[in-house]
């Protein structure tokens, strides 16, 4: 974007060597004199868009801008140019076209003619739809000009002068073509125009207008007079985005004539293509004023303005008969835009509400103007300046007192003087400080004087201060209608006048350290008969007397500690809130909750340096700072900055040199005159704008890359982030285009920031990290110049939480672990279980086993001790005992053998059988057949099925050895996936003993079966036995 010369928004900026006739705005005598409010600026291709040439502009409902060129459409949001179609939507379908023409409907939906037709843009979604022109049978489908009549009604003109009528279902409703079209190979057809009765004019480009009907019928064809000057009759016509035409009226003819009076007799100045077709044509703006624009030139009327502004355009030699207007448009701020062969016009008019008195300009000097310093009001209500002259003019330099009349805006150089004038060089001292006690004023010096006089008669009455106190008399304050209290450069003091008109000086000392108080620079009535005095060492409240009651600094001593010293101004609020000028920003005081802030550029300020404070009727706060005024809102902690481009006189402000009048006008003194001014009348207007999301970009931490996205202003959606992602970047807008770099937003991110925070002079909020969990982004905004606006966007931000720290994952693991200790307990429970299962059985083992056989020993042991048997007897009863005990042996090693954890594998149950049979069967002299299949020995064995099938085992061949006597024992073993069989057949020799065994030993072998989930069979025959236990694998 240039800035152009001549308007306040010139910067010095360097403009392109082949732009210097295109952008040098001659602004006519008219518009000279107090800064015009008026700021022009110029977009061109080397600025970001697609083709200098622009055919048309239009705004959606949005803000943002749509401009049609010759390589496409872009969408303008006052910071950069984006190729709206291609870089949302992907789409290409007008991308590198030419546009023509831009319409809003009353849906908000755009209609664009383009060289293939008409397309419709959803400014919300991004998606362009072609429409087909049905009824149309041309060969040349370029749209020139689209209308929407009051209707609805699409009305498209077309390059071969053929007007298409559509409804709202764009339904064909009409087609026409100019009258004079048969006479003429291009009479051009331009702009449609709907007249109040809901007919049509069509104006040619040369060749007059044709006006039809509603439903298309030719009416009436008029010629353009000739020459032009002659007409005495007009058509005024309006289209619905406000452009209004004016075209003279020559001959009424039922039939189109071809006959071509020119509009413009000069050949040189002939315009073929401007599209007003009449000259000048007019668009109003919404605040009661007037746009005219004509060939070469753009000014501007209205009911405030004293002159028309008008500022003209060097093209006709450039572009010879290419007139460089073709369309312009209001924007929903006032701005005026122009597009043209070369770029576009951003055109904004401002008024401004700063007047300024003692300037440079208008004293008419070049060089340093008028420091102002002091300011008082009397009681005619006119304003008393005192100042300081830069200037070796001597004109100036002799002058140190004005009058200000603000009613006529007269300003009167006061010349005071003394009984001696030889005495003091009064028109040459500077004036600091000037007050008002009664009737009579008070004004201090540069120099060791204080001056008294009546404004009436002028004459004064200087009083010396004593070298005590030497230096300039900078602070004074009026205490009683006799007493002052001062501060100079090296002290303070009180000073009264007697009645017999002497003057009497009294310093002042900090009772602390008995030093005289120095560093003061002003004295502020705080209430009461008590005076806050503003010091380079804090704040101080004094009493009439001058003694200190409070301190307010950053020493241990001090009631409450200021975050800066240098105070330049005090304000005290009447809610016990007071607000200090100081050199390093504005500071916050609550003497009530002891609390203080300080406010610096990063929060706003222009400058750091408060000169002044002022309230307005509002509420607000005025500043004077080194860099311009600014006005802050103390319920928003937010700022609105005013510098020389707003229409101040200097960016630089005095300490000393700040009013508020009785009428609440508002005066600043500066090294350049004084601002004065009215704040209702500091435009507020665009207090209802809302900001706009346009896009935004975070680092994603999943694939590790910076992702970007273009957005549509959807309030209504939700932006979700994982807990990986960083860096958010989100770019706002507000649709104010007057000058868009000075544009300030304000932010709060609910669930995040405790206040709101400002975006100085950026229009990007950014975040580096976010924690996990639900937020609304919420933000203000205010176009340069004016108040924070009433609308506030909101965007729901969600940031995912990590799976593992979601409510479902930690209860999950929460119930995992105590899953696990739960399973922890019960496998100790189950081992004790097990265990005592164990014992419980060794128990009943030895009970079952060796009980009963102990008792058989015990008791035969004890027979044979009585001595009742015969020595045979008792020798066999002794073998019956050595019998009895060796099977207890051989139960005590089973028992052993059965829970010893180094016999838990296969091989040691087979080994045992093996042992076993050999054991048994050995006295009986047969040899077991012992058949083994599908046994990993390696394998371990429950202890509790090893030991059952080694008992079964074992009660098998116990039975067979006591009851068979066979010759032979087949013994086989199978384990496999069919499962696990043990098969144990013999042969009866002394089958007239072998009894079927259905007593305990059977039922104690199926019991065991039962017990491993196992059957156990017996089968007997005449000459056979088998015992057939089945069961899973093992």
């Amino acid at each position: 974007m240039k800035y152009l010369p001549g308007c306040p928004e010139w910067k010095g900026r360097c403009i392109r060597t082949g732009w210097l006739i295109l952008l040098s705005l001659l602004f006519s005598s008219e518009a000279t004199g107090q800064a015009t409010g008026l700021s022009v600026s110029f977009y061109t291709s080397e600025d970001g868009l697609p083709h200098k040439h622009v055919y048309d502009i239009t705004q959606d409902d949005y803000g943002f801008m749509w401009i049609a060129t010759r390589n496409g459409l872009v969408r303008f949001d006052g910071y950069r140019f984006e190729d709206f179609t291609y870089a949302i939507t992907g789409d290409n379908q007008l991308k590198g076209r030419m546009i023509y023409s831009l319409e809003k409907d009353r849906f908000g939906k755009i209609w664009i003619g383009y060289e293939e037709g008409v397309a419709v843009l959803d400014p919300f979604t991004g998606k362009a739809t072609k429409q087909p022109l049905t009824g149309y049978n041309g060969v040349d489908p370029r749209v020139l000009w689209i209308s929407i009549d009051q209707r609805g009604r699409k009305l498209i003109s077309l390059v071969d002068d053929v007007l298409l009528c559509y409804d709202e279902d764009f339904r064909l409703v009409f087609s026409y073509e100019l009258s004079i079209k048969n006479g003429k190979a291009n009479p051009g057809l331009g702009v449609v125009l709907e007249d109040t009765d809901g007919t049509y004019w069509l104006p040619s480009y040369d060749y007059g207008l044709d006006h039809i009907s509603a439903a298309g019928a030719f009416i009436e064809h008029y010629t353009f007079p000739e020459p032009v000057a002659s007409a005495t009759t007009f058509k005024t016509l309006t289209t619905n985005t406000g452009m209004v035409y004016t075209f003279p009226l020559g001959r009424r003819t039922e039939v189109g004539e071809t006959n071509a009076p020119e509009i413009y007799p000069d050949d040189k100045n002939h315009v073929f293509m401007y599209r007003s077709y009449a000259r000048p044509c007019r668009i109003p703006d919404r605040k009661g004023n007037e746009w005219i624009i004509d060939r070469d030139s753009i000014t501007l009327k209205g009911p405030l303005l004293k002159k028309p502004l008008t500022f003209s355009l060097p093209y006709m030699e450039e572009f010879g008969q290419d007139h460089p207007m073709l369309n312009a448009f209001v924007g929903s701020d006032n701005t005026l835009w122009t597009a043209s062969r070369k770029g576009i016009f951003k055109i904004n008019y401002k008024p401004n509400p700063f007047r300024n008195y003692l300037n440079r300009d208008g004293l008419g000097i070049t060089e340093n103007g008028l420091s102002m310093r002091g300011m008082i009001e009397d009681a005619e209500g006119k304003i008393w300046v005192s100042l300081y002259p830069h200037t070796d003019r001597e004109s100036i330099k002799r002058r140190n007192l004005f009058r200000i009349d603000p009613v006529s805006h007269q300003v009167e150089t006061i010349y005071l003087h003394s009984r001696d004038t030889s005495q003091f060089r009064i028109h040459t001292l500077p004036l600091y400080k000037i007050i008002r006690q009664g009737s009579r004023f008070w004004a201090t010096t540069g120099y060791t004087f204080i001056y008294q006089f009546d404004p009436k008669v002028l004459e004064i009455d200087a009083y010396k201060i004593p070298d005590t106190l030497l230096g300039a008399v900078t602070g004074i304050l009026s205490i009683s209608d006799s007493s002052l209290i001062f501060s100079t450069g090296i002290g303070s003091g009180i000073f009264r006048v007697t009645a017999e008109g002497k003057g009497i000086f009294k310093g002042l000392y900090d009772d602390s350290s008995g030093q005289i108080m120095e560093g003061i620079n002003n004295f502020f009535e705080a209430g009461n008969k008590l005076i806050w005095a503003a010091s380079n060492n804090g704040l101080f409240l004094l009493n009439a007397e001058g003694r200190i009651l409070r301190s307010y600094a950053l020493g241990d001593q001090s009631n409450v500690k200021l975050p800066a010293l240098d105070i330049n101004w005090v304000y005290p609020q009447p809610e016990q809130k007071i607000w200090l000028g100081s050199r390093h920003g504005l500071i916050m005081l609550d003497t009530i909750r002891g609390m203080t802030r300080l406010f610096t550029t990063d929060d706003g300020l222009p400058n750091n340096n408060v000169m002044s404070i002022l309230p307005d009727e509002s509420g607000s706060l005025w500043l004077s700072t080194d860099r311009g005024l600014s006005r802050f809102h103390p319920e928003h902690k937010s700022f609105v900055n005013y510098d020389v481009h707003d229409g101040l006189p200097h960016n630089e402000f005095n300490r000393m040199a700040a009013l508020k009048s009785s009428n609440g006008r508002l005066y600043f003194g500066s090294l350049n005159g004084v601002t004065a001014f009215y704040p209702g009348e500091v435009d507020a207007s665009l207090d209802q704008l809302m900001p706009l999301l346009t896009h935004y970009s975070y680092y994603q931490g999943r694939i590790d890359t910076v992702v970007n996205f273009d957005l549509q202003p959807d309030t209504s959606q939700t932006l979700e982030f994982t807990y990986l992602d960083r860096l958010f970047r989100f770019n706002f807008m507000l649709p104010s285009y007057r000058q868009p770099e000075k544009n300030r937003f304000l932010y709060m991110l609910e669930g995040w920031d405790k206040e709101w925070q400002s975006t100085n002079a950026t229009h990007t909020i950014s975040y580096n990290y976010l924690q996990p969990g639900e937020y609304t982004l919420r933000v203000k905004g205010a176009a340069a110049g004016y108040s924070w606006g009433l609308s506030e966007y909101r965007l729901s931000i969600v940031i995912r939480q990590a799976w593992y720290k979601t409510w479902w994952s930690i209860s999950l693991g929460i119930l995992a672990i105590g899953s696990f200790f739960y399973a922890l307990y019960r496998y100790r429970l189950n081992a004790l279980v097990r265990v005592q299962n164990i014992r419980n059985k060794i128990s009943a083992d030895l009970h079952d086993e060796l009980g009963s056989v102990l008792t058989q020993i015990a008791l035969q042991s004890d027979m044979v001790s009585r001595d009742i048997y015969s020595e045979s007897e008792k020798q066999k009863e002794l073998e019956n005992i050595r019998d009895t005990s060796r099977e207890a042996i051989h139960a005590m090693s089973d028992i052993v053998w059965s829970v010893s954890a180094g016999h838990d594998k296969t091989s040691s149950l087979l080994d045992r059988m093996r042992d076993h049979a050999d054991l048994m069967l050995q006295p009986l002299h047969i040899t077991p057949s012992f058949s083994v299949t599908g046994f990993h020995e390696n394998k371990i064995m429950d202890n509790t099925l090893r030991q059952e099938l080694f008992l079964i085992f074992k009660e098998a061949i116990h039975n067979i050895v006591k009851h068979s006597h066979p010759n032979y024992i087949d013994i086989l073993l199978l384990n496999g996936p069919g499962g696990f069989e043990m098969r144990i057949r013999n042969d009866i020799n002394k089958q007239g003993d072998h009894k079927v065994l259905g007593g305990h030993g059977t039922n104690n072998m199926q019991r065991r079966a039962l017990s491993i989930r196992g059957t156990l069979s017996v089968r007997a025959s005449a000459n056979e036995y088998e015992v057939l236990l089945k069961r899973d694998e093992i």
